[in-house]
């Protein structure tokens, strides 16, 4: 029994590892960005480039997914994501 445990659990390791990484890089890393920081570029962004502030946000997550910045990436998704709902109403 804790040889076939061993076994699976090596098995298992890196496809788990990998998953628990991926979820850290991409979620968890993103959402712990401090929200002064997310409005902080939302409030430059709007300044700067006025109504195409969505368009630059969504430019620049896509750049960041174009380099692998996964916090990057994440940081611009939020900001993308509050300037549509404030667009949206």
């Amino acid at each position: 029994m804790s040889t076939e445990f061993i076994f699976w659990l090596a098995v298992l390791a890196i496809p788990l590892g990998t998953l628990a990484w991926g979820l850290w890089d991409h979620e968890i890393r993103a959402a712990r960005v401090p929200r002064a920081e997310i409005d902080a570029h939302v409030a430059a962004l709007r300044a700067q480039h006025g109504p195409r502030a969505l368009e630059i946000a969504a430019a620049k997550e896509a750049a960041a997914w174009s380099r692998g910045d996964a916090r990057e990436q994440g940081l611009w998704r939020r900001v993308r994501r509050r300037l549509a709902r404030e667009r949206r109403g």
